[in-house]
């Protein structure tokens, strides 16, 4: 198949997804890497020169701001799918996207442009939740001056990335809380040697943890949790933004946290890219026809 794919904006991951599609005998142009500082083998456009001739779009998991701007790392400028963009899109073709903005989708649907959220696939998590546990628990050891090990680490949530994330500490030795809502969740940490705590109890014990991770998007670190803190917990926050943690809060008590947003192209780019590169040709397989 010579099918045109076209990578708009996105870091290393997309580069990454671009070699590997174009080792498969597709035919890759790129948008939004004019300021990358090596030289790569893929072909490099504007955005309006390419986009009516690509058979399928890829953009990158972070998807667009809120107004429209595309993730583009290595972009000199701000790359926006305007009306003007996305009316010259062939009809029907599939366009991959972490996650939407409701502007964007209505404007995608408008123009006939099928989109394919991948963000929320079990196969896209799963797999992004590797290189993200591994970054944020770099960053735990950049952050503290003890070991992992033997380090009393608060997880929560037991979803795709907690689950990894809880996994990957125990193996390093550390003592794990995994606290969530749902009863099943909690029966599986116990299961797999994490202590289970309802996330309604955390106030009860926090004091006695040194680094809380947290995966829910929604406020759940909050002042009042803040306050009962040791003054020398580190909490690293991997939820989408704004994240689950008062930042305020913890800044006004000294203590550090992180929102650490987007790690897997921080800290693996190449493993992440290749990964996703693996699950974009089953989707295109999937979505778009002439495969």
């Amino acid at each position: 198949m010579r099918a045109n794919i076209l990578i708009i904006g996105g870091d290393e991951r997309e580069l990454e997804v671009g070699k590997v599609l174009q080792e498969q005998g597709l035919q890759v142009k790129v948008v939004g890497f004019d300021n990358y500082p090596h030289s790569i083998p893929l072909e490099k456009v504007s955005l309006l020169e390419a986009v009516d001739i690509a058979d399928a779009i890829i953009t990158p998991l972070p998807g667009t701001n809120d107004k429209g701007s595309v993730y583009a790392l290595y972009s000199k400028e701000e790359i926006h799918l305007t009306r003007e963009v996305l009316k010259n899109i062939k009809t029907g073709i599939p366009l991959f996207i972490g996650k939407a903005k409701p502007f964007f989708k209505n404007n995608l649907q408008i123009f006939g442009i099928k989109i394919i959220e991948v963000a929320e696939m079990d196969e896209v998590a799963i797999i992004n939740s590797i290189p993200t546990a591994e970054g944020a628990i770099q960053l735990a050891m950049e952050e503290t001056k003890t070991t992992i090990h033997s380090s009393h680490s608060m997880v929560i949530g037991f979803g795709r990335c907690g689950f990894t994330l809880a996994r990957m500490l125990y193996g390093l030795g550390a003592k794990v809380t995994v606290t969530a809502r749902d009863d099943a969740s909690l029966a599986r940490a116990y299961e797999m040697g994490f202590q289970p705590l309802q996330l309604e109890q955390i106030e009860n014990r926090i004091e006695n943890y040194e680094i809380i991770f947290n995966t829910v998007p929604a406020m759940v670190v909050k002042k009042e949790l803040i306050e009962k803190f040791n003054p020398e917990t580190l909490i690293i926050d991997i939820a989408s933004r704004p994240g689950g943690t008062d930042f305020q809060a913890a800044k006004k008590r000294g203590i550090k946290a992180f929102l650490a947003l987007g790690l897997p192209g921080r800290v693996a780019p190449k493993t992440a890219g290749q990964l996703l590169a693996r699950i974009y040709i089953r989707l295109l397989q999937r979505y778009y026809e002439k495969y």
